[in-house]
């Protein structure tokens, strides 16, 4: 059963509206929407009665009608909404999580993550940045070991952690990246398809023909989709397939074309037409996006975020994918093929995308600790150098004590002509090999099995170090 958070309806109607302008250009529609923020708010058109239209956390009509009366104003759902100047403007970075749900109703199942994004705004200006992350990263997942990423939101569903799914995912994204995640906002592919649909489809320019015959038909089974190159105009299972297809490709160019999806559906808004169609549409965005958006931004802090859009140039935005040249491709002993981050590729990125020109500093972790199940394992480990370059061997033994591993011997070796660095497993191990490999840059390629053969050393894993090595930053 899946674990429901506090959830209320929306108190006024152009909340939800707000909402999906937000989800709409993947959280850049924060700046599209701060170019048009004047035409909503004097924009007159009929909505929906509330209801239950809207998912928004954290807020209730009467705790917000307090806090307008504690303000010395009155009761925030009568007052006007240009009331709302007086929201002061944000000083910190604001990293926002976008997660897409990997199910067409996620009140009929608990879901998985299909799409996992982080979009940062800063006040101090500089470009809006947007960072992918593939679903197979091999991550520690809270107190439930380590696991795939995408599976973080289903365990915090299912599993009673608190404040569910979003909660969980979110502390693990902290701990892999080392940055501080402030709100998420997640939709549904039932809500993502009325979205496209709702603004009469996309135009997007297909770089390749995609073709997969094993893609999901959302009731257990596959079909074969085929897009062909070219520029297009999709409607929106269209543009969920082309979002959501990886059969023929990869994860990392899915999660390209993810981005490249939201920038055409920003550069729709922008376009000199796109807004009056856009507010001719508000009725329409409403009802579809009431159910299936879910967030814990309130609507102070939309105004906030408003404010700041603003001030951006939206035509700046710096995307990033941690793709190959950041991860290592692992098989778990399960003979699950997961890709494990290279924390020393990674790190220069996130402090790229997320720290430049920001008031408050990354919390980069330099660190990382180790999981239950590696924690469990108790391993003792060797370091040894066979590169021939003095010291290897005892700064990498610190570096892994530092990680929180039990590394009780170091040493030379009396050659130092190894080229590749190895791992050799005597112990069966795999959460502690696991770790070792994403903190050291190494694959699943370069672990050897020896259940069979007594270590020398008796020790559980040893590392021989070769000259292509070379110790994480």
């Amino acid at each position: 059963m899946s674990v429901r958070r506090n959830i209320h309806p929306a108190p006024w109607p152009w909340l939800t509206t707000i909402l999906a302008v937000a989800c709409l250009a993947g959280l850049v529609g924060y700046l599209a929407y701060s170019a048009a923020r004047g035409a909503i708010l004097r924009a007159s058109f009929e909505l929906p009665e509330p209801g239950s239209l809207s998912r928004v956390v954290g807020s209730d009509q009467a705790s917000l009608a307090e806090e307008a009366r504690a303000a010395g104003g009155e009761s925030a759902a009568n007052r006007p909404s240009g009331a709302q100047a007086g929201v002061p403007p944000l000083r910190e970075r604001v990293n926002i999580l976008v997660i897409g749900l990997d199910v067409p109703d996620r009140e009929s199942e608990p879901a998985r993550t299909d799409t996992i994004m982080v979009v940062s705004l800063s006040p101090s200006g500089g470009p809006v940045s947007i960072l992918s992350i593939p679903r197979d990263l091999w991550v520690p997942v809270g107190p439930y070991g380590e696991s795939r990423i995408n599976t973080a939101y289903f365990l915090g569903e299912t599993q009673g952690y608190p404040g569910g799914g979003p909660a969980l995912l979110r502390a693990t994204i902290e701990q892999v990246l080392g940055i501080h995640i402030d709100h998420y906002v997640c939709v549904d592919f039932d809500g993502f398809r009325r979205l496209i649909d709702a603004l009469g489809g996309v135009t997007v320019t297909v770089d390749r023909d995609i073709y997969d015959a094993a893609y999901p038909d959302g009731k257990g089974g596959v079909i074969t989709i085929f897009i062909p190159a070219g520029t297009q105009r999709m409607d929106g299972e269209t543009a969920l397939r082309y979002a959501r297809s990886r059969h023929d490709s990869s994860d990392f160019d899915r999660a390209r074309r993810q981005q490249k999806l939201l920038l055409a559906l920003r550069d729709q808004l922008l376009a000199e037409q796109g807004w009056p169609v856009l507010l001719a549409k508000l009725p329409q965005l409403y009802a579809a996006l009431g159910e299936t958006v879910e967030t814990d931004l309130t609507l102070d802090e939309i105004t906030q975020l408003a404010r700041l859009a603003s001030t951006l140039d939206p035509n700046s935005v710096e995307l990033a994918v941690l793709d190959e040249s950041m991860t290592s491709r692992y098989i778990t002993d399960k003979g699950w093929d997961v890709l494990l981050p290279v924390q020393d590729k990674i790190r220069p990125v996130v402090e790229r995308l997320f720290s430049e020109g920001q008031g408050r500093e990354p919390e980069v972790a330099l660190v990382l600790e180790p999981s239950p199940e590696v924690a469990g394992e108790n391993a003792s480990i060797a370091v040894f150098n066979g590169s021939g370059r003095s010291g290897l061997a005892e700064a990498t033994a610190d570096f892994l004590r530092r990680q929180g591993l039990k590394v009780v011997q170091q040493g030379d070796l009396d050659r130092g002509d190894y080229e590749a660095t190895i791992v050799v497993v005597y112990t069966e191990k795999p959460a502690t090999v696991a770790m070792i490999c994403s903190l050291l840059g190494l694959t699943s390629a370069d672990v050897r099995l020896s259940y069979d053969v007594p270590s020398p050393e008796k020790v559980d894993i040893k590392i021989i170090l070769g000259r292509s090595f070379q110790l994480p930053s």
